[in-house]
């Protein structure tokens, strides 16, 4: 005779549970099997029932289990009132295959024994460490401050109020283009992660291509603890230190723009000039055609040239130029 988890049996484990009966426990395999079975699972519970129940029997009797860490799925089977060992397992294996989890199930059960390769299965890792303090918080914050960016840093204040087995995973290049995602809910940090990887890439790979960051998602913290830093992403969104130029400086530049550019890239070139952080102008010239486009809102240097030339090449295409445009400054 098999069995297989479903909603029969879960009604089956209610009216046992409730009925008050005192048959014995098998706690070889109870125990055993609670280090890599979770409480919750249903498999356990059915575990648990099979254990009261058939404690004194007198037939054989098998219990198969497999859980595949990649996708977070478990599943059981198992079988009795069969004349031999091989038969009993070879049933209880292949129900909990019939699941299709994609990993080999294997016997773990056997007549009360604890029979499992137990580096065959997954275990279960207990959360550790507590909730962090507001100090402890801010630490974490303060560390990443320099390069999560826009609604990724709201997830991550979200993400660190509670404790637990949980990721978070981000991806970032260098001109400022983003995404992350969150994994929770599994047993152990290792599955959290896969589980955080897989909404950071979906949420990148949803994106527009203009927005869409050409970086591959990383797991950035595992629980509370971080796992990478700014140099891990390859990025650098310092500000950059404030120029103070001289007179002299200034007038070359000038002259130099009153020299290549004409028009309106001339005056756009001097209000450039007056403005702060990572900036860039570029430009080009064909004849007596000139087109200009700067950057001065970026978030790092290759940030700045990248959407200061796609401008400028874009103007340049509209007004019929050959010429590509290069950066003045």
């Amino acid at each position: 005779m098999t069995g297989s988890v479903n909603h029969e049996s879960h009604i089956f484990l209610l009216s046992f549970l409730l009925s008050g009966m005192s048959h014995a426990f098998d706690d070889a395999v109870l125990d055993k099997a609670s280090g890599f079975i979770h409480p919750s699972e249903p498999c356990y519970l059915r575990l648990r029932t099979l254990a009261m129940s058939m404690s004194t029997s007198r037939y054989t009797r098998a219990f198969a289990y497999g859980y595949n860490p990649e996708t977070d799925r478990s599943a059981c089977g198992w079988a009795h009132r069969v004349n031999s060992d091989e038969i009993a397992m070879q049933k209880a294996v292949q129900e909990c295959n019939e699941a299709g989890l994609e990993v080999d199930c294997q016997v773990i059960g056997l007549n009360g024994e604890w029979v499992a390769d137990e580096s065959l299965l997954t275990p279960l890792v207990e959360v550790s460490g507590s909730v962090l303090s507001r100090s402890e918080k801010q630490q974490v914050l303060d560390q990443v401050e320099s390069f999560l960016l826009g609604d990724c840093k709201q997830q991550l204040k979200g993400y660190l109020q509670g404790n637990g087995l949980k990721a978070f995973a981000y991806s970032v290049d260098p001109l400022g283009r983003y995404a992350c995602g969150v994994g929770a809910g599994t047993r152990n940090n290792a599955q959290s992660g896969v589980k955080a990887l897989a909404a950071c890439e979906e949420a990148r790979q949803g994106m527009k291509a203009s927005k869409q960051p050409d970086a591959a998602c990383q797991v950035l913290l595992a629980g509370n603890q971080l796992q990478l830093s700014v140099a891990d992403y390859g990025v650098d969104f310092t500000p950059p230190a404030e120029s103070l130029l001289t007179d002299v400086g200034l007038l070359e530049l000038q002259q130099t723009a009153a020299y290549m550019l004409e028009g309106s890239c001339n005056r756009k070139f001097l209000r450039y000039l007056e403005k702060p952080g990572h900036k860039v102008f570029a430009y080009a010239v064909e004849g007596k055609k000139a087109v200009c486009a700067s950057e001065d809102k970026a978030i790092s240097r290759a940030a700045a040239e990248h959407y200061a030339l796609s401008a400028c090449n874009r103007v340049a295409g509209k007004r019929q130029l050959k010429a590509t445009c290069d950066l003045l400054l």
